[in-house]
């Protein structure tokens, strides 16, 4: 390999001398191959290699009047590659005016073209954004009816570059419906599949914009296709991609998640030595930390950010971030004469939205300080103000929009499905006229064979006659009971289809709603239910018994329609239990009398119908809403209590409901009380949480990593903990099928 390596190297120095020699030896040669060769050395920083090549196709102007275009964009390419843009610009623009220019039509140079304008609208993009508008607007109208590769690469970068101009000049409805574009672009499986690193820096890229625009369904939709690209990136892109997600997380107040991904953003800086990644790592959870009241890990993070030189001290976000995370801490540590001159004296005119949000976020800290409500009131009715001018008047009307394309997409869809129909229609017609003229065959040859057999013996062809008409009549009994069979068949499914249907609305109508739980004295709730098949053999269920509330969270053996019809046995005993138990019942009594019940009913008739093995996993817990005492007691099913910072497990007793080993039986089951206080979250879930397949190596998730991620998560709202319970839950499944039932109930007090 090496030896390869040094042999092709020796031909790129050697190839000017020889280029120089065929151009005086041959002067048809053509200076394509010449451009070829130059713009690989120039991507490889070749640039003293590149320079001969250059010479060699001036020298072919005479002969081929597009050689003077190739020469100038070479140089371009040159220029660009020796970070010297305005050269780069004036010889790009320089051949873009000669191939506009062409009045004869002689010149063909559209793929050149292409890299002259996304090469345009890179050089423009921190300077004039209707020049990168324009560059843009050429490359993406020169390539958006062409399907290949190359071709969508280059529109998706120019798209990119648009959104970002657009962006910048706060034209917010067109930047969206260019990131829109993107989105539709990128769902092409192939171009994926063809470079997993460059579509991680354009999903990472975009993200960006779509969060400083206010688009955050968008943003998040970006990164989360991102995610699944990360293992195959650069380290630059997932740098690159790490600090787009905490920054994300950071502008939507989803501190944790923005904690975790600026830490992540810190340790694979430091593990590959990137100083200026480390101190954005930094500055994100310092100003992270800030938002949640933890001044000493923020001031740790700020002092660590100023002990590292950054290596672009001129990047605008990077010190917009600083400026507030020093100015809030100025504010927490007194110093209120420089936490005002951070945080006032930003300009705000030109501003994004998710700038302008924060740094109002950040004067009301400054505020707060000072006990100043009046004026952190005024801050927050200016916030409501910059969301609602971007989410009414440019989201969701560009969502209006989208709306109607899609509705003209089924329009056409629908079209396309008649005509495939009635392609489907003609082949069965033509099916029918081959089986009809195969049956013709077959009665003529039998009809000869006949006439040979009775010019032999007429007695033989009789009795042939017969068993041929015996024959097809069974053949024509048979016909008639498949297509009864199939029309059965039919009706079968059908059945069984609605029959599923009914049974989901009869299961919904036997559980609580949800929302009622919210009915009761406690701070929040939710319930993530995500049945493996249409109904669910997971099953919640909660009532109020005097001054207690009684919860439970069950697993039924199986799934699907048998694991049902046992939820719906376990939920209506237990309804039959608690209503006519005393208010201060305890949850074991509650499980010995469900667990008498239930082997009652499925072993009735065990003569006939052989013993029954079904049973129930369940979680039981009984809080006095008064008192907060929580007693519980438990079926092979943990409850995860996080009390003062503290994780408490109560594991429950090895044994089901419903089961007929009379040694496991023997087990009784116990209750564990527990004094809690306002503000403690309980949890409770079934196996097909914990025992989900997936992650990195395909192993189940487990309790231990549920217990360390509540930690992380038990203090935030408890709608944002269900959304990111589900999120935790998805990305761990990943592209592994799901196994089980899930179910996961939390309550805070």
């Amino acid at each position: 390999m090496k030896l390869i390596r040094k042999i092709t190297a020796i031909i790129l120095l050697l190839a000017p001398l020889f280029v120089v020699m065929s151009c005086h030896t041959d002067k048809k040669i053509d200076h394509t191959v010449y451009y070829h060769t130059a713009e690989t050395l120039c991507n490889m920083s070749r640039i003293d290699n590149a320079r001969p090549y250059i010479d060699s196709i001036k020298i072919l102007i005479p002969q081929y009047p597009d050689a003077e275009i190739y020469a100038s964009a070479l140089e371009a390419w040159c220029f660009m590659c020796e970070k010297n843009m305005p050269q780069s610009t004036r010889y790009a623009i320089e051949a873009l005016n000669k191939i506009e220019n062409d009045t004869l039509g002689r010149f063909n140079c559209n793929e050149l073209l292409s890299d002259l304008s996304v090469m345009l609208s890179f050089n423009y993009l921190s300077s004039n954004n209707d020049s990168v508008i324009y560059f843009a607007e050429k490359c993406y109208n020169l390539h958006k009816t062409n399907n290949s590769s190359r071709a969508t690469k280059h529109s998706i970068e120019a798209c990119l570059y648009m959104a970002e101009a657009l962006k910048n000049s706060h034209n917010f409805e067109a930047c969206i419906d260019k990131l829109q574009i993107i989105q539709n672009m990128c769902d092409t499986t192939a171009l994926i599949n063809s470079d997993p690193t460059w579509m991680l820096y354009i999903l990472s890229e975009s993200s960006k914009i779509a969060t400083m625009v206010g688009d955050y369904r968008r943003s998040n939709n970006y990164l989360q296709d991102a995610s699944k690209l990360y293992d195959k990136g650069t380290l630059f892109d997932k740098l690159l991609y790490l600090y787009h997600r905490a920054y994300a997380h950071l502008y939507q107040n989803q501190y944790t998640l923005a904690t975790y991904y600026s830490t992540r953003l810190r340790d694979l800086a430091i593990a590959y030595n990137s100083p200026s990644d480390e101190r954005l790592g930094y500055v994100v959870e310092g100003l992270t930390a800030c938002r949640i009241g933890n001044i000493k890990r923020a001031t740790d993070c700020c002092r660590s950010a100023d002990s590292i030189e950054s290596l672009y001290p001129n990047k605008v976000q990077e010190i917009f971030e600083k400026l507030l995370l020093d100015g809030e801490l100025a504010a927490y540590q007194g110093d209120y004469s420089k936490a005002k001159e951070l945080l006032f004296s930003l300009p705000q005119s030109n501003k994004m939205l998710f700038d302008q949000l924060s740094l109002l976020e950040s004067q009301q800290k400054y505020y707060l300080t000072q006990n100043d409500f009046k004026s952190i009131y005024e801050i927050e009715q200016r916030k409501q103000r910059y969301i609602d001018s971007i989410q009414t008047n440019v989201i969701y009307s560009n969502e209006i929009k989208q709306a109607k394309r899609e509705k003209a997409s089924a329009e056409e869809m629908r079209i396309q499905i008649q005509a495939q129909e009635s392609t489907i229609d003609n082949y069965k017609s033509t099916v029918i006229f081959e089986r009809i003229f195969f049956i013709f065959l077959v009665t003529i040859v039998a009809i000869g064979i006949v006439l040979a057999i009775r010019r032999n013996d007429a007695r033989n062809n009789r009795r042939i006659e017969v068993e041929k008409k015996r024959l097809e009549k069974e053949i024509q009994s048979k016909v008639k009971e498949l297509e009864h069979q199939a029309e059965m068949l039919q009706k079968t499914n059908n059945r069984i289809s609605e029959s599923v249907t009914y049974a989901e609305r009869i299961q919904h109508s036997i559980l609580p709603l949800p929302n009622d739980l919210e009915k009761y004295d406690i701070e929040g709730s939710f319930i993530f239910l995500s049945p493996l098949d249409v109904v669910s053999g997971d099953f919640y269920w909660f009532t109020q018994k005097g001054d207690n509330l009684i919860l439970a969270c069950a697993d039924c053996t199986g799934h699907g329609i048998p694991g049902a019809f046992m939820s719906m046995i376990a939920s209506t005993i237990l309804n039959d239990i608690v209503k006519t138990a005393p208010d201060n019942i305890l949850p074991s009594r509650i499980l010995e009398d469900m667990d008498t019940m239930l082997i009652d009913i499925l072993t009735h008739n065990t003569s006939e119908t052989g013993a029954a093995n079904d049973g129930l996993d369940i979680a039981l817990v009984s809080i006095n809403l008064k008192t907060l005492n929580l007693t519980a007691s438990a079926a092979r099913r943990p409850v995860i209590i996080i009390k003062d910072q503290e994780i408490i497990t109560m594991r429950g007793q090895k044994r089901s409901i419903g089961d007929a080993d009379e040694i496991v039986r023997c087990r009784k089951f116990v209750d564990e009380t527990y004094q809690l206080h306002r503000g403690d979250t309980i949890y409770l879930f079934s196996d097909g949480y914990s025992d989900q397949f997936g992650g990195p190596e395909g192993e189940k998730m487990k309790s231990t990593k549920i217990k360390r991620f509540l930690r992380a998560i038990h203090n935030d709202d408890m709608d944002e903990q269900c959304l990111t319970v589900q999120e935790l839950f998805t990305q761990w499944k990943g592209d592994y099928p799901q196994t089980d039932d899930v179910l996961f109930i939390g309550i805070k007090l």
